[in-house]
């Protein structure tokens, strides 16, 4: 759950199991039922917080996702070079 995001914002809680997504019972990743519905779109879960069952609707916010790419450096420092062996490691 992202910070910001419509889960968040809408009252879902880390600790929360997502029992359905508009009365589909979820098997798998709930993400997978989402990526149908259009931002702006309410969604109603069904979720067991501590042993209760309760019913959580919010509107879908626009997704915020971040994209990092790693590039190799012409000349790289040698600090530059343990971080990206830490990342990368070369496999022989």
């Amino acid at each position: 759950m992202l910070r910001n995001g419509s889960a968040w914002q809408g009252g879902l809680s880390v600790g929360d199991e997502i029992l359905a997504v508009d009365g589909v019972r979820v098997t798998d990743d709930p993400n997978k039922l989402l990526t149908s519905r259009a931002v702006g779109s309410t969604v109603k879960f069904l979720v067991n917080r501590d042993g209760q069952v309760k019913e959580v609707s919010f509107p879908l916010l626009a997704a915020t996702a971040r994209r990092y790419r790693i590039e190799r450096q012409a000349n790289p420092s040698a600090e530059q070079q343990t971080v990206l062996a830490k990342w990368l490691p070369v496999r022989r």
